[in-house]
């Protein structure tokens, strides 16, 4: 498919971008990380820019600004247009949400730039300890059912080594919801209880829900996991991890260190390492500065 600007084609490096898409909304700078898991990665976050701006100009994808500003830049993100989205999954495919290709609600802009950085550690983190990252559901594709109740995941993936499969669900927390409350609808203890029923109900398929406070906040985080403790039928069961996202994105091997909390307060990797050297990676690594 060629743009407007003669001699300018996609590339399989185009095709790799706009799948990405179809995990969340992307910054350049969250791009640019996620490519060292391409056949190609961009060598900086300047030349995704270029790209996309290539891309936007060929009607593929649309930039946003986001409204709430980090260190640094205001960043845009990038949405896949229809025409971007159905390049990739067939001409005839439609997106699986009313919003997947909308710019994203302003009371949602912290919450998506908290998963949107998750997601791409954890693909990136599984990439250098040699797993893949597959089964993914974005936000709002799938529905997990436990009697009258229901849940929504923020996001759902698994990691794979081999045959081994290990599936997660996924709770970005942004200090939002009530944590104890039966009846609210939207509280923490609800979600605890449906994803514990759903559990009961499937025994043969494991997996983990993972609370990640995008506050930061240790505290709310210890109130989560105590609450699991004393809700759960099976305290023998390990069914709920929990970090800080700061400590998670600042983790050189997210995926195979021990930076989640259980309910007993047992540090947890998402997978057993068989890799990594027991000593820990070395300080200037824990800040991942350069993704490739």
């Amino acid at each position: 498919m060629a743009s407007s600007s003669p001699g300018w084609q996609i590339t399989p490096r185009d095709r790799e971008l706009l799948a990405a898409l179809h995990y969340a909304p992307f910054t350049a700078r969250q791009l640019h990380k996620l490519s060292c898991t391409w056949t190609e990665p961009f060598s900086s976050a300047r030349l995704v820019r270029d790209r996309l701006q290539r891309l936007a100009a060929a009607k593929l994808v649309a930039a946003h600004r986001y409204a709430i500003l980090r260190p640094g830049q205001p960043e845009n993100y990038y949405v896949p247009t229809r025409q971007g989205y159905q390049l990739v999954h067939g001409p005839d495919s439609e997106p699986p949400t009313k919003g997947f290709l909308s710019r994203v609600a302003l009371g949602r802009q912290p919450h998506q730039q908290a998963l949107s950085d998750f997601i791409v550690h954890t693909a990136w983190g599984a990439h250098q300890s040699g797993l893949s990252l597959a089964g993914f559901y974005r936000e709002n594709t799938i529905r997990l059912d436990a009697g009258a109740r229901s849940v929504y995941p923020d996001c759902s993936f698994l990691l794979m080594r081999g045959r081994e499969r290990f599936r997660f669900f996924v709770e970005i927390d942004n200090g939002t919801e009530r944590v104890r409350s039966q009846k609210d609808t939207e509280s923490i203890e609800r979600k605890i209880r449906t994803y514990d029923a759903f559990q009961d109900r499937r025994p043969g398929h494991r997996f983990r829900v993972l609370f990640v406070s995008a506050q930061n906040s240790r505290e709310r985080l210890s109130h989560i996991l105590d609450l699991a403790a004393q809700v759960i039928r099976d305290p023998n069961r390990t069914l709920f991890y929990g970090t800080t996202l700061a400590t998670y994105l600042t983790t050189h091997h997210p995926v195979t260190a021990p930076r989640f909390l259980d309910h007993r307060g047992d540090g947890q990797p998402l997978v057993p390492d068989i890799k990594l050297a027991s000593a820990r990676p070395p300080a200037a690594l824990r800040s991942v500065a350069t993704p490739c």
